[in-house]
């Protein structure tokens, strides 16, 4: 039987060779060449102004509020593009609209260069105080 063993473990061995390089071959081929992530810069300070309500809304809800994103104060209630509102998940805050609104604007503003209609995004988030919710996506 030790003779046995000896005569399979080569076989073995190739084989588990052989299925490690067509993994290999397989990543190579069908993954993207280039799997990076880019920060997003902001080129301005960001802005949340504070969106004054109706006081039967403000007085209903009394711990929260809505706001206007915007950076360098480009944004204003008077000039709105497509209005977008973000609600964070448990336990977020509204500040957490940054990072995708900067994003979003960016991309709006290379698809512009090009060609493209006048695209515009207005940003409004929802300050739920930090509070924790039912969902959430951990």
């Amino acid at each position: 039987t030790a003779t046995r063993m000896v005569n399979i473990f080569p076989l073995q061995t190739v084989i588990v060779i052989f299925f490690a390089f067509l993994i290999w071959v397989d990543q190579r081929l069908y993954l993207p060449s280039e799997l990076t992530c880019d920060m997003s810069y902001m080129y301005g300070k960001p802005d949340y102004y504070q969106i004054p309500l109706d006081h039967s809304i403000r007085m209903q809800f009394k711990d929260y509020a809505l706001y206007l994103y915007t950076e360098r104060g480009r944004d204003t209630l008077e000039n709105l593009g497509t209005p977008v509102l973000f609600i964070p998940g448990s336990g977020g805050s509204h500040e957490q609209v940054r990072s995708i609104a900067t994003h979003t604007m960016h991309l709006a503003a290379e698809t512009q260069g090009k060609g493209n209609q006048n695209i515009r995004y207005t940003f409004f988030a929802v300050d739920l105080q930090s509070e924790l919710s039912a969902l959430h996506g951990g």
